[in-house]
């Protein structure tokens, strides 16, 4: 159910999978994909994919190990926290790497990309000093249009010791409230943004 806060819709760990024609509705993630270990996923989700519900929308999470080439294509999210979540873990290690979104539409989203490698995991009580983290490169989103309800078109928050890369083309964000702030965050994150709304605020490559 659309509210139901800790029922997941689907849950990889380690796989390769493909996902098409679906409609998924939770309080949680719709899709969760973890990894945990030395492996490389190759995800497809598209064909009519959709995502509702008041859950996170597409939940990436890393905290060891290497985690690439995952494609969402042609999806819709309604209502959702987050379009796409790309985490990982400040104490973790490994990567996620060549990650895309397009031909897709994310309507009354609260944050609709979040790139992030900063957050100490829930559970742990100190992070600080750890000098390694989750190496997060090539998360790329391109045909994307989007309504978000936060006041933030994307987060990307990296540490400085491991930088980020992004790159955006061909992607519309709007505020679901014309009178509400529309901007993206971003901290050691560099990138490439072609054709973007609002102004990108990467660091050049």
């Amino acid at each position: 159910p659309a509210t139901s806060v800790g029922t997941i819709g689907i849950q990889l760990l380690n796989a390769s999978a493909r996902i098409e024609k679906n409609k998924i509705s939770t309080g949680s993630d719709n899709i969760l994909l973890l990894c945990g270990r030395d492996d490389t996923n190759r995800i497809f989700a598209g064909g009519d994919y959709n995502d509702f519900g008041t859950g996170n929308g597409i939940n990436l999470v890393m905290y060891d190990g290497i985690m690439g080439n995952i494609t969402f294509y042609s999806s819709t999210f309604r209502g959702t926290r987050y379009g796409l979540r790309v985490y990982g873990a400040v104490d973790g290690t490994g990567s996620i790497i060549n990650v895309g979104i397009g031909s897709s539409i994310m309507e009354d989203v609260g944050t609709p990309f979040v790139v992030d490698n900063t957050i100490c995991p829930e559970g742990r009580r100190d992070c600080t000093g750890k000098s390694q983290g989750v190496r997060i490169d090539y998360v790329n989103a391109y045909d994307v249009t989007a309504f978000q309800t936060s006041g933030v078109a994307g987060s990307f928050r990296c540490r400085k010791d491991q930088m980020c890369s992004a790159s955006l083309d061909d992607v519309t964000i709007k505020s679901a409230d014309s009178s509400a702030s529309n901007n993206f965050i971003c901290q050691n994150m560099k990138g490439y943004a072609d054709n973007v709304t609002p102004k990108a605020c990467f660091l050049p490559q």
